[in-house]
């Protein structure tokens, strides 16, 4: 298992469940047995996300951090990415810190903010 930086909270609730006593790990694990936890950054500078070389794989988690008075997270199809549309039956996320587990092929992710999505706001990630 490799373990990277970062203090997600549900790595730290996996670390204790698994009864893993070094202290350490706990502040420290970016890997929940081999899915990977990337955070986005969910602002208007989002769409070249990510940058360099991210393998993404089914099971891995998004974790979309941003103002919930001003965005939201809306998993769309490859249509309504391009369009910049929300279908009716579209899952809208609106936390400010949503966590997503990416399925096999290209996931497709808008801000639902009437605008935002056309000035920027989308990404489209593809899990092996």
């Amino acid at each position: 298992m490799q373990i990277q930086t970062s203090s997600h909270p549900l790595c730290v609730k996996l670390l204790k469940y698994l009864n893993f006593c070094d202290r350490r790990l706990f502040d420290c694990c970016d890997i929940i047995g081999n899915a990977a936890v990337h955070n986005v950054s969910w602002n208007f500078n989002v769409k070249g996300w990510p940058s360099g070389d991210i393998t993404f794989q089914a099971g891995d988690i998004l974790v979309f951090n941003y103002d919930q008075e001003l965005h939201n997270v809306v998993s769309v199809d490859e249509a309504n990415y391009l369009a910049c549309s929300i279908p009716d039956l579209a899952t809208v996320y609106t936390s400010g810190h949503d966590e997503i587990v990416l399925q096999s092929g290209t996931n497709y992710f808008i801000c639902g903010t009437m605008g935002h999505c056309v000035a920027g706001m989308l990404i489209a990630v593809t899990a092996a």
